[in-house]
């Protein structure tokens, strides 16, 4: 199945963004599932996703807190955080800028930026894949703090996890 297939037939209205409010940054590259570089500002830049947090994709501390928290193995956890960073990597595939929403933290400890990551299809239309991770089960949120968008997300991660998408069909006992 492709991703912009997937990403052109989701019903995400809420998510079909007006032009204003996005600031257009050029992509460099895919670091992860929530995390990918850019130029913002002719500066380059990392960009968390906010309001998500997809399974690591590489041994390191935070893979093991994800492993204990979750209760699973490292090779689980690994193989998910591939699945989401290649699953961004396809949305994004042919794509030289991604667009970005801000809300009310810019940064986060890191230095990161934190947003709301949008991408375009052929139509112009712009698709947010921070919803969009969360609705096929590859992202569980994440929030620090109230976010504008944060009962969508919750809702979305609900259905998901109700349905058995994506990583949520790893966890299910039978």
């Amino acid at each position: 199945m492709r991703i912009k297939a997937l990403l052109t037939s989701l019903f995400v209205l809420f998510f079909v963004a007006l032009a204003q409010g996005l600031e257009r940054a050029k992509l460099v590259r895919i670091v992860d599932g929530d995390t990918i570089k850019v130029i913002y500002h002719e500066k380059q830049e990392s960009v968390r996703f906010l309001g998500i947090d997809t399974p690591e994709s590489r041994e390191n501390p935070r893979m093991i807190k994800q492993c204990k928290a979750e209760g699973v193995d490292k090779e689980l956890i690994l193989k998910q955080g591939k699945i989401a960073s290649e699953f961004v990597q396809d949305a994004l595939s042919g794509n030289e800028y991604v667009w970005l929403e801000f809300d009310r933290e810019k940064h986060d400890k890191y230095k990161r930026l934190l947003a709301y990551v949008y991408t375009q299809d052929n139509c112009d239309k712009k698709y947010m894949l921070n919803y969009i991770l969360l609705k096929v089960g590859y992202a569980k949120t994440l929030f620090y703090g109230r976010l504008k968008h944060q009962p969508l997300f919750i809702e979305a991660e609900l259905r998901a996890k109700r349905l058995r998408l994506g990583f949520w069909n790893d966890y299910v006992k039978n």
